[in-house]
């Protein structure tokens, strides 16, 4: 999406519209983008922790 907005393939509108997401969705990604130039996710802010133990093997 970032793709098509960089080569000019169509208004914010236009690209949720073509790729059925919602024009908020679009704004928070390009948003996202400009900012860290990358879309890889942010690391874990908190929350519950896990309650299941990973099982490694020897």
């Amino acid at each position: 999406m970032v793709q098509a907005y960089e080569n000019n393939e169509g208004s914010q509108g236009q690209l949720a519209s073509r790729f059925k997401v919602s024009l908020s969705f679009i704004e928070r990604l390009l948003k996202r983008y400009r900012e860290n130039v990358s879309l890889s996710p942010s690391p874990h802010a908190g929350g519950f922790t896990a309650k299941l133990v990973t099982y490694e093997s020897a």
